[in-house]
Order: structure tokens, then sequence, then C-alpha cells
């Protein structure tokens, strides 16, 4: 994969994973601006090493890849994890744990060439905070 290509998708999972991040920030919550385009783009360049760097060691690059994104999937949700507190009158950080993980998606969308559902889930999730 040449530099140009790495370079415009990573560029657009931090631009995508700050669109989420900056209606977090704005809403004053424990993960912000930075925190949504530092996990988006941590999962886009995770599977670009997938994509590029497996193929050397293995030769069944689709299934490595695979479980290489699945446990972006899984580490994320322990990361969004740790933004949910509980008390007496509820739960908060719900949202918030979910944003990190959509935004773990969404790097994985774009570290494969998923642009235009990358882009839709963010619109999805843009409307949805904003609007609902």
């Amino acid at each position: 994969m040449d530099i140009f290509l790495v370079a415009t998708r990573l560029i657009l999972a931090a631009i995508l994973g700050a669109v989420i991040g900056i209606e977090r920030e704005i809403k004053n919550r424990a993960a912000g601006f930075r925190t949504h385009i530092i996990v988006s783009v941590g999962a886009c360049l995770i599977m670009l090493i997938g994509i590029d760097g497996i193929g050397e060691f293995s030769s069944d690059t689709a299934r490595d890849t695979a479980r290489i994104a699945g446990q972006v999937v899984s580490g994320i949700g322990f990361l969004g994890a740790g933004t949910i507190l509980q008390k007496k009158n509820g739960v908060s950080g719900l949202t918030t744990a979910a944003t990190l993980w959509l935004s773990g998606a969404i790097g994985l969308a774009v570290g494969i060439g998923y642009y235009e559902g990358a882009i839709i889930a963010t619109v999805i999730c843009l409307i949805t905070l904003v609007s609902l």
C-alpha cells in the first residue's frame, strides 16, 4: 500500500473520530475530542497493519486480519467500560463508551477502505447525539 493511501486513511479516521469527539467535548464528557481521534486512528492503524503486515507472516491474511479487528472490538469495549459509572440514581458514561466503541469501528472501516460505511456511521452517530 502506498504512503498516500495510508496517510489518507489515517487522516480520514482522525477527522471522523474528531467529529464525534467534538460533540462529546461540548457536553463535557469523560472521553472527548482527543480520545475519540486517538481511538479511531489507532483502530485504523491496526487494520492497516492487519492488511499489510500480516501477509509477511501468514498465508491466511483474511482470517488473521479479521482476528486483529476482533481484538480491537474487545479492547475498545474494555476501554469504554472504564467510562461507565454507576450512581444511586442511574448510570452515566454509557453513551461515551458507545461512542468510543463506534470510533474504533469507524477506524477499522477506514483502515480497510470502507469509507462510505465509516462516513455514514459518523453522520448517524452525530445526528443521534445532537438531536435525540
